[in-house]
This record gives C-alpha cells, sequence and structure tokens, in this order.
C-alpha cells in the first residue's frame, strides 16, 4: 500500500473512496499540468507542433487503456460529448426508437430525448419480474421493429450493477441495432478492452475512475460504424491539412481518417488534455507496476501467472502496453522477477512460443495441452502440483486470469478459451505454493465479468477464488513470520 500511497496526497489523514464523483490526480498529473501551465505562463515555449503532439499523445495513451487503435479515441470535455455526438450521428430517422434503462443518468438520456422533433422517441425499459435492475435479457425482450439504438451505462451510477455487454451487444449486432455505451463509472476502475466486446461507442469522462483533469472525457467510436455517424460539430483542427497554415485554404470539409473528426474545439487544450494524457499513462502503468513495487521489495520474485493466455506478445497492433504484452513487460523491465512460471495457457501465438523457448529456462510455461496429455498417460494432478511448484523461488507474486478457469467457470469473461483448470484444481495449486514452504507476497485476479442475468455465477466463483487467495497469503506470511520469530529467539 505505501508503494501506492507515494503517488497520491494524503487526503487529509483520510482515506478516499469516492471516485465515482471525482478522481484524485496522482502526483504524475499535477507534475504535468504545473508543466502546462508553464506554457500559458511563458507562450513563447510553444512549439508549432504541440496542437497536433498532444492529441496523438492522448489518442495513444488511452488505445494502451483500452486495447484499440489511437484512430478509434476522440476526446471532448466528459462522457455528454460522446454521448451527444452519437445521438446527433447515428443515422436515426422519424419513428426510430432508442432503448434506456429506467433510472439511467440522465447524460445517457438526454441527448436522444433531444431528438425529439426529429421524430426520434426515447423508451423506457424496466426490470423485468422480481429483477432489481435493467439486465441485457430485460432490453433484448423490449427490442422493436422500432429500436435502431441501445443507451447504456456500463456500470449503474447509484447500484454498481454492471450490465452483460456480450449478451446485450451481440443481440444488438444480430439485429443492426447501434449499441452506445456510457463507462464513466467503471472505465479506470475495472480492467476493460474494448475490443473485447460487442460497443459501438463507448463514452468516459475523464476526471473519475481515469484520475484526469475535471472537463475531460474520450470516446471510442468502433471502426464498424464510424463512417455512418455524421458530424454534427465541426472542429477546423480535425480536417486534411489543418496544420499547414502557411498555404491558402479551399475550405473543402474532408476530414482527417479515424475518429478524431469528433474532438472538441480547441481539442489541445494543454491544461486539461496534457493532464488526461499523464493520468491514462499513469493508469496504463499500473498492473505492472505493481508487480515491478513487489518484485523491488523481494528481489528475485518468482511470477505465477494463471491464464489461457501467455500475454507474452512484445506488442499488440502496435501496443507495447496492451493486456496481451503484460507478461513480456514483466520480463523485459523487471529483472528483479528471477521467473515466470505459467500454468493453464493454451492460446499463444508462433512468436510468443518462441519467446518462451529463448528464455534459457526464466519463463517455464506449463502448457494446458501438455499437462492433459500426462494426466491421459497415468500423472495425478498431486504430481503435476508438486512438479509446477519446485519450479517456484521462495517468495511468489501471483497473477490469476479468471479464464486460466474451465469457460464453464467464468462463462461472462471475454475470451474465453476451451480447457482450463477446474475450481479444486486451482485452489489446490495455490495450496501447494503455501504448503511448501512458499510464500505469495502479493496478488491480482482480473477479466471477472459478472453474468449480468441475475445469476451471479462468475461473481461467485470469482469471491470464492479471492478468499482462496487471500487465505493461503495469510497463512504463508503469517507462517513466515512465526518462522522469523523463531529464529530472532534462538
Amino acid at each position: 500500500m505505501n508503494d501506492w500511497k507515494r503517488h497520491f496526497g494524503d487526503f487529509g489523514g483520510r482515506a478516499y473512496l469516492d471516485c465515482a464523483a471525482q478522481g484524485p490526480f496522482p502526483r504524475d498529473v499535477s507534475e504535468e499540468i504545473q508543466r502546462q501551465l508553464r506554457l500559458k505562463e511563458h507562450p513563447e515555449e510553444i512549439g508549432p507542433d504541440l496542437f497536433e503532439r498532444l492529441p496523438e499523445r492522448a489518442a495513444v495513451a488511452a488505445a494502451r487503456l483500452l486495447g484499440c487503435h489511437p484512430s478509434s479515441m476522440t476526446f471532448g470535455s466528459g462522457a455528454s460529448h460522446g454521448l451527444n455526438a452519437a445521438a446527433l450521428g447515428l443515422p436515426l430517422r422519424d419513428g426510430d426508437e432508442v432503448l434506456v434503462g429506467r433510472g439511467e443518468f440522465p447524460a445517457v438520456v438526454l441527448p436522444f430525448v433531444n431528438l425529439a422533433p426529429a421524430g426520434v422517441r426515447v423508451r423506457f425499459v424496466h426490470p423485468g419480474a422480481g429483477g432489481r435492475h435493467v439486465a441485457a435479457d430485460d432490453f433484448i425482450a423490449a427490442f422493436s421493429p422500432k429500436t435502431r439504438a441501445v443507451a447504456v451505462s456500463l456500470v449503474a451510477f447509484a447500484t454498481g450493477y454492471r450490465i452483460d455487454l456480450d449478451r446485450l451487444g451481440e443481440a444488438c449486432r444480430e439485429r443492426g441495432i447501434f449499441l452506445v455505451v456510457d463507462g464513466s463509472q467503471g472505465i479506470g476502475g475495472i480492467e476493460f478492452r474494448v475490443a473485447d466486446h460487442p460497443v459501438d461507442v463507448l463514452a468516459v469522462s475523464g476526471y473519475k475512475w481515469l484520475f484526469g483533469p475535471y472537463g475531460t472525457g474520450l470516446t471510442y467510436i468502433s471502426p464498424r460504424v464510424l463512417d455512418r455517424l455524421r458530424v454534427a460539430v465541426v472542429n477546423w483542427q480535425t480536417v486534411e491539412g489543418a496544420a499547414q497554415l502557411n498555404r491558402p485554404f479551399d475550405y473543402a470539409l474532408r476530414f482527417r481518417e479515424g475518429a478524431c473528426r469528433f474532438d472538441a474545439p480547441q481539442r489541445a487544450s494543454f491544461l486539461n488534455l496534457g493532464g488526461f494524457a499523464a493520468s491514462m499513462e499513469f493508469l496504463a502503468r499500473v498492473r505492472v507496476s505493481t508487480i515491478e513495487a513487489h518484485a523491488t521489495r523481494h528481489p528475485g520474485l518468482g511470477l505465477f501467472h494463471v491464464d489461457a493466455h501467455a500475454d507474452l506478445r512484445p506488442a499488440y497492433e502496435g501496443f507495447t502496453w496492451s493486456h496481451a504484452s503484460i507478461m513480456d513487460n514483466v520480463v523485459e523491465r523487471i529483472p528483479q522477477v528471477s521467473r515466470l512460471v505459467q500454468v493453464g495457457i493454451r492460446d499463444l501465438c508462433e512468436e510468443e512460443h518462441e519467446r518462451i523457448a529463448a528464455s534459457g529456462g526464466r519463463i517455464r510455461t506449463f502448457f494446458d495441452s501438455e499437462l492433459a496429455e500426462a494426466r491421459f498417460a497415468g500423472e495425478t494432478w498431486g504430481q503435476q502440483v508438486l512438479r509446477i511448484v519446485e519450479t517456484l523461488p521462495a517468495d511468489v507474486y501471483v497473477t490469476f486470469d479468471v479464464d486460466g478457469l474451465d469457460p464453464t467457470l467464468c462463462p461472462h469473461t471475454g475470451t474465453k478459451v476451451p480447457g482450463g483448470l477446474s475450481f479444486q484444481m486451482a485452489t489446490a495449486l495455490l495450496a501447494a505454493v503455501v504448503r511448501s514452504g512458499r510464500r505469495i507476497v502479493g496478488f491480482d485476479l482480473t477479466e471477472v465479468v459478472p453474468a449480468g442475468d441475475g445469476t451471479e455465477w462468475d461473481e461467485n466463483v470469482a469471491a470464492r477464488l479471492l478468499y482462496k487467495l487471500i487465505g493461503w497469503t495469510l497463512i504463508g506470511n503469517l507462517a513466515s513470520t512465526r518462522a522469523r520469530d523463531r529464529g530472532d529467539n534462538t
């Protein structure tokens, strides 16, 4: 905890938990804003390319965070910018209807209510019988031939309910319905890759869980719908040739490639956008930095990685900090990690396989298919567990991606792969680490997606797995403390 406290202020000696309203600035952001503030104090220092470089930097940072291409990002003053861009830009006509959930946040609803003079109707969807939340199935049941769009929050502002975007989005795509999502109460607080979800437009406030300045926001626009959206508010800086002020204007409205055509005017507001870029860069480092903090404190640390994917790509679609590159970043950038041990891996590319083979034993991967074949030949899981644990050093950080489990245990996670561990196999593996005398010094649990259908199945499995992770971490550290105390007393 102390490693992370240094990135923030002291909050007046209190614990601050209200990022749903206003996220705090990390020190990186405060320092960046001070640098940008100097540019207003000394405008002679503003370079001619600042107004191009800053939006590009922000787009790269946002794309790293969301796992998409920078050309899919656009920036404005908040989530309302993207929600209005969708409402005004989507090809909605007289007689079309937009579905929203009863009790939805006004910022999601009102941009579509504003279309009433054009004959577009907003229809509210209520929870199903006995339901407390408007779930994906409630929206799907409400579809009619007139339904052209659904507008919904990823995480409900009043209850924290997270809707099943996969189920809703797939149903929308089957019927040619646009899905517009407000991610303000989720993005930054939960791990989320837009490539894993059938979302057309995702609008996010920058000042909540993204820790950016007030008056910032980002919007992802899927390439599949980009050219179907009309630009309602023209920003002259997003047309071709805007940076070439030494040439005569022909006033032709030819937008640049990508979603930047929807950027709000004065998009390079460096006091805001500079700080926002810094906040997203900070968040993109969090998972790797968490491991790095533990490795710095425990040199020689072993990273125990349970996952369906190797996550060893040097970059994914050009993004070094992609979720698909986390383990590569750890191995490349954190020398204090002495070994990466992977279990459950059953989905990787040739480059990742070569990376493992060339690691000289620093990366030890127990492929799911090889373990299964050995069990078919008579080796027990208990024997395999001992073989796996023997490769770990004394101090261990566990990074557990829930899709390392059998998909029946996490059916709503975004990147399921057949195979994987049963719950008992996974917990036996964690137990064996500690029973061997090794110590779990930290852990993370990722890719958990709530069921959203009232069953709470994914949540139940994840909560029980989290309970086991906490329990075995405490047991191992307690045993280590007792052993040290006995040594001190002899």
